[in-house]
């Protein structure tokens, strides 16, 4: 019976162990998590500002082309040109946020099949 007694007391013990461990191993991921969430967040932010940037240059530049009294055909073939230009940029600036958005996410399902 002492010997019983024993035995369920160094398994009570390495249970606790091992949930220190795990406590520890949680607190550790939980950092990291956020961590990663405040370098997304910054990494979003100078997203959004490079974005806003870029369609005011663009913006300028429509606004330049538009004064310029002269030749119709020049004006439609930079305001083709500015127009492509315009879809260009928005769509690397989507697909950059849209990788922004979802990079933390790979972190996180590590912290659930774990």
């Amino acid at each position: 019976m002492k010997s019983e007694l024993e035995d369920s007391m160094d398994t009570t013990a390495a249970a606790q162990e091992l949930r220190q461990k795990r406590e520890v191993e949680v607190t550790e991921l939980k950092k990291q998590l956020e961590d990663a969430t405040r370098s997304h967040d910054a990494q979003m932010q100078e997203l959004r500002h490079k974005h806003t940037q870029q369609l005011e240059q663009l913006n300028e530049q429509l606004d330049q082309n538009k004064k310029v009294p002269s030749y119709p055909i020049l004006q439609a073939f930079f305001a083709d040109l500015l127009t492509i230009a315009f879809i260009e940029i928005i769509s690397v600036c989507s697909l950059a946020y849209y990788e922004l958005l979802f990079q933390p996410f790979g972190l996180f399902k590590r912290i659930l099949c774990c």
